[in-house]
């Protein structure tokens, strides 16, 4: 990750053209509920587990990746599955995949296990009292169903069955890189084969790639070990998706 600006900044950055999605999300950051069940979720998975980051600074990330990912997509020419079935246009998308990917781990402020359905029973109160301020009536129930269809299809164990799904998914996965391990590893002194493959990746990012395989992940790794966040995590998640056949991962060793 570039550490010159902040995530919000980066986030901001890619919502440019997005006046609602950049409204939605200055909407979520400012709110202490938003940050109390990432601080919860984030101490349940870190301090008591002494797993990877899955608080604040993880969700940016996987918001930032499935912005990348939602711009790269529609430089392709890909619509989603919002648009497709006609319930609304690509920047109601974009707010939907936005949300979901800002509040897809809260269930960790339960428990680690099944927590893309304990995600659910957390995030809906938050994610309906921030989708009223924006949408009424029907689509608001259709934005609130479509947010919470990402959050709990975020898993790889989960088939997802819409773009919006996918690229939440994936860009969760995209998170794997050193930072997420620094508390759990350096700090706690957990090693297990999470904490180590994580450090082995330098960095992951989202760029285009061709009009066929539109979304390009770079993954720069500096050990082999790296290849088990590849292959346990961001290609299954890949793999569950809809969008399998437009992805390529690509792997720079030092």
């Amino acid at each position: 990750m570039d550490g010159k600006d902040t995530l919000e900044q980066q986030l901001s950055a890619e919502l440019v053209n997005s006046p609602l999605a950049k409204r939605v999300l200055k909407a979520v950051v400012a709110s202490e509920e938003y940050h109390a069940i990432n601080y919860m979720a984030n101490s349940v998975a870190v301090n008591r587990m002494k797993i990877t980051d899955h608080g604040f600074t993880h969700a940016m990330i996987t918001a930032l990746n499935a912005m990348r990912i939602f711009n790269v997509l529609q430089k392709a020419g890909v619509k989603t599955n919002w648009e497709m079935e006609r319930h609304g246009n690509s920047e109601e998308a974009r707010v939907i995949v936005l949300l979901g990917a800002l509040c897809h781990d809260f269930g960790n402020a339960i428990h680690r296990d099944g927590h893309h359905g304990q995600s659910l029973v957390v995030a809906r109160p938050f994610v309906s009292g921030i989708v009223s301020k924006f949408f009424k009536g029907v689509k608001r129930i259709e934005v609130e169903l479509s947010v919470l269809q990402c959050i709990y299809c975020h898993d790889e164990s989960v088939q997802a069955y819409s773009i919006e799904e996918s690229i939440v998914k994936i860009a969760d996965g995209v998170d794997c890189a050193h930072g997420r391990a620094r508390v759990p590893h350096e700090l706690l002194g957990n090693v297990n084969e999470y904490t180590l493959s994580s450090n082995a990746i330098d960095d992951a990012t989202v760029v285009f790639g061709t009009m066929k395989k539109p979304v390009k992940i770079v993954l720069k790794m500096n050990d082999k070990i790296g290849r088990f966040q590849i292959d346990q995590v961001l290609q299954k998640k890949i793999d569950m998706s809809t969008i399998k056949d437009m992805v390529e991962i690509e792997v720079q060793m030092k």
